[in-house]
């Protein structure tokens, strides 16, 4: 305890502390070298990584192939349905001059009858 007791203007300033800083500064250093070992020796199996890589990318591979196929399906149908939509319409432009047709011929031949009517009267 009287050694961690503080001394002096030095050690109210924290320059008492170093001596006991430095064993643990030095420590820390060691269990960062023995990481970084651990580290290294973890990742050197690259056999198991390899094939591990290989797989997931073959998987995202596949994944991204199906969206892509999913994505095409989705097109072709919208461009289908796009398709039947302005079919529908020329056919229904179609019939509407076709009846408006039908109907000026009718609202022709009736005035011509009308007119023919007014002649025989007069």
């Amino acid at each position: 305890m009287a050694e961690k007791k503080k001394r002096g203007f030095m050690s109210w300033l924290g320059f008492g502390r170093k001596k006991e800083q430095e064993p643990e500064t030095q420590s820390t250093e060691q269990e960062t070298a023995v990481d970084v070992e651990t580290n290294t020796v973890e990742t050197s199996t690259p056999d198991t990584d390899t094939s591990q890589q290989a797989e997931a990318l073959a998987q995202e591979q596949a994944r991204i192939e199906a969206e892509a196929a999913a994505l095409r399906e989705q097109e072709e149908a919208r461009k289908e349905a796009e398709a039947r939509a302005e079919e529908e319409a020329r056919l229904k432009a179609e019939a509407e001059a076709k009846a408006r047709a039908e109907e000026e011929a009718r609202l022709k031949a009736e005035a011509e009858a009308k007119l023919a009517l007014r002649k025989k009267h007069v």
